[in-house]
Order: C-alpha cells, then sequence, then structure tokens
C-alpha cells in the first residue's frame, strides 16, 4: 500500500496532476477519470495578424506546434511613396516605416498683371488666384488706343471696309440670269461644288388684291431660305397688292439643282437669279 500512495503522492504533483487538478484527497478512481479525460491536442499551428489572438484549447500539446505572427509587410499594403506623404509625418507601407517629403505650402494667393506664376509642387490649403489686375490691365491698354472718332481711326476703318466689299464683289459673280412676263419656273444645274445664291422675284401690276408668290426649291445642302412680301405703295391701290422675293443660300456638288419659281402678271417682268459665291 505504502508504493501505492507513493505513486499516487508523484501523480498528483506532477505537472499533469496540477494541471488537471488533482489533489492530495483525489482518490485513485478520480485521478483514473481526469486523465482519461486528457485531449490529445498532438501540434497545433496558428498564424495571427497584429491585435489578433488565438485561444489555446485544454488538452495534451507535445511542443511541436507554434503561433506565427504574419509579416508586417503582408499586413501593411500600399501604393503611396514618400513623396505622396506631407512632409513631417510618416507612415507604414509594405513594412517600412517611410517619412513623407512632400512640402506643405500653406495657402497660395497670388495675383499678377500681364506675368505669369510658376507653382511649386506640394500640398496647398487653399488660397486665391486673382486675375482681376491682368483683366483690368487689358481693359484700360483697350481703352487707351486710338480713339474711334479721330481721322486716323475712321481712315483704317474705312480702308479695311473697302477692301472687304472689293473682295465680296470680286469672289460673287452671277451665272444664270432670267426675265418673264407669264408664270415661270426655271431650274439651274451647277457644274462645280461651292455655296450659290439663288434670287427669284415675282412682281404684281399694282391692282388691288393682285397678290404674287415666288419661291426656290433644291436638292443642294447646308441652305438658308427666306420669303418675303412688300405691298404695294404707289397707284390707286395702295397696300392692296404684293410682289415677292424669295432668296436661298445653299451648297450645291456638281449635279445638284435648285428651282426658282414665280407668278407675273402681264407687264410685270419676274426674275431668276444665281449667283457664285467664290
Amino acid at each position: 500500500m505504502a508504493s501505492f500512495e507513493s505513486t499516487k503522492s508523484e501523480i498528483v504533483s506532477s505537472g499533469l496532476g496540477q494541471a488537471i487538478g488533482l489533489t492530495a484527497s483525489s482518490i485513485w478512481s478520480q485521478i483514473v477519470e481526469k486523465i482519461k479525460a486528457v485531449v490529445n491536442r498532438g501540434a497545433i499551428n496558428q498564424t495571427l495578424n497584429a491585435g489578433g489572438s488565438y485561444t489555446i484549447p485544454q488538452g495534451y500539446h507535445n511542443g511541436s506546434g507554434k503561433v506565427t505572427a504574419n509579416s508586417l509587410a503582408s499586413q501593411t499594403s500600399a501604393n503611396a511613396g514618400a513623396a505622396q506623404i506631407l512632409s513631417g509625418f510618416t507612415a507604414w507601407i509594405k513594412g517600412n516605416k517611410v517619412t513623407g517629403s512632400m512640402p506643405n505650402r500653406g495657402a497660395l494667393n497670388w495675383s499678377g498683371s500681364n506675368t505669369t506664376y510658376g507653382v511649386p509642387a506640394g500640398y496647398y490649403s487653399g488660397g486665391t488666384l486673382d486675375s482681376r489686375p491682368s483683366y483690368n490691365a487689358g481693359v484700360t491698354a483697350a481703352d487707351n488706343r486710338s480713339n474711334p472718332n479721330s481721322a486716323n481711326y475712321k481712315a483704317g476703318y474705312n480702308a479695311g471696309m473697302n477692301a472687304g466689299k472689293n473682295t465680296m464683289a470680286s469672289t460673287l459673280s452671277c451665272i444664270y440670269g432670267y426675265a418673264n412676263n407669264a408664270d415661270s419656273t426655271k431650274t439651274y444645274t451647277a457644274s462645280s461644288a461651292g455655296y450659290y445664291l439663288a434670287i427669284a422675284c415675282a412682281a404684281g401690276t399694282g391692282n388691288a388684291n393682285q397678290n404674287r408668290s415666288a419661291s426656290i426649291s433644291t436638292n443642294g445642302s447646308s441652305k438658308s431660305y427666306i420669303r418675303r412680301w412688300v405691298a404695294d405703295s404707289v397707284g390707286a391701290s395702295q397696300g392692296k397688292c404684293q410682289h415677292c422675293v424669295a432668296v436661298m443660300l445653299v451648297y450645291l456638288n456638281p449635279g445638284n439643282t435648285v428651282t426658282m419659281t414665280w407668278e407675273s402678271d402681264y407687264n410685270k417682268s419676274g426674275h431668276a437669279i444665281v449667283y457664285k459665291l467664290g
């Protein structure tokens, strides 16, 4: 019996006995049950990120398992560099502590007249870019130019106007004209591409309520079309008959046509005219 008690004492005082809560008063049946309840965990391996935790399960561990912390680089993935971080601030990037190099420029306030400003790289907290001095300088410069009422200014203006009129006269040529005292329809076929100005005129007799019409149609493109009636202002039937003028600006390709139609009285001619522009 002494040997059994000695063995029991050794088991109770062992690390296992202490771990499973054996005491000197534990009897053999209790000791056996507690030893049988111990779970063999073998080798347990676990990985943790920063701030993580793992609860170790109760049981027997053979000493080969381990808990491993994941690398800092794997937990700090980022795409910034020192140039993207404000000077004086730090950040962990892929496991490395990086100190920022971006200059802090504070507020950007700039105003200038007839000049430019190269903005240095860096961080700006805000500010104001004022272009009013440049604008005002431009207005003042414009106001200080030649007086529009001066002789020199008028001479230059008139010279420009005359040059423009001469250019227009040289590029506007009549390529088709027709007149008839009766109702008529005339069609012009373009031989070259370009802009054309077509005009159709219808004239009344001066008799009361003799309203005449003119119109233009085309298979060209890019056309602008107007048609206006004008009341007669002379004779016994003032304001009671109307003359009509139709005008069309149209782009014609070779083979495109423009058709001019008008009504006319026996003693009043109608007209069809086509100008080539340019």
